[in-house]
């Protein structure tokens, strides 16, 4: 879609917001009421956003092992993320997450010995419309979820994948006129996850106390 602002043609502007959200589907990006500035606003940030992914997702494409390597740390190491490459090229995504999940498995079990956490489960594809040139990146996510050490990792396991594959079911669903040309692989990400205590106790001033 082209942007005109008094009449002269600024810039192209995809319908499509996140190139990577969640089942996509076309969206205007425009609100009802939303003046020039901010519009141009938006569309340099789309651009910055979209480059920055790409960016991001050739990198960890550059991996040439299928064991999961850091890929990104901030915040002195509070938040990671770790990135497995789908190096055998396998195409189905059942497959692909069961055959991962060994190996996500020890990487959640190795982070929480060291305290619970926060993590995500990110598998990211390319989708090209059939006879084109027209390909697309696409990520299906799972929610946050808080892993202890006595929680049963398997069972999180098992309800994420679920829910990563009903993502993908429902955008194929929808009728978008992709097709899945490659499982890239999946990226996990870890947060340091610190439960507010209740330990603390700060008394209360005597003229308070005594009523």
């Amino acid at each position: 879609m082209v942007v005109f602002l008094h009449g002269i043609s600024v810039v192209n502007v995809p319908l499509r917001l996140n190139l990577e959200k969640d089942a996509t589907t076309s969206e205007n990006i425009w609100g009802n009421d939303i003046d020039e500035m901010d519009m141009v606003q938006v569309v340099n940030k789309f651009e910055k956003d979209e480059e920055k992914s790409r960016k991001s997702k050739r990198m960890r494409m550059n991996a040439t092992t299928s064991e999961f390597k850091e890929v990104a740390s901030v915040f002195n190491g509070l938040c990671k993320n770790f990135f497995k490459k789908n190096i055998e090229n396998i195409i189905d995504y059942r497959t692909f997450l069961e055959q991962s999940r060994l190996s996500i498995r020890d990487l959640l079990l190795n982070a929480v010995q060291q305290g619970p956490i926060k993590y995500s489960i990110k598998l990211e594809s390319t989708y090209e419309v059939p006879n084109t040139d027209v390909r697309e990146n696409r990520a299906f996510k799972t929610k946050c979820r808080t892993l202890f050490l006595d929680t049963d990792i398997n069972n999180n396991l098992d309800e994420d994948f679920i829910k990563i594959i009903q993502e993908e079911n429902e955008m194929m669903l929808k009728g978008s006129g992709f097709s899945l040309l490659s499982i890239d692989g999946v990226l996990i990400n870890i947060n340091r996850y610190s439960p507010l205590g209740g330990s603390s106790y700060i008394p209360l001033p005597a003229c308070i106390e005594i009523q």
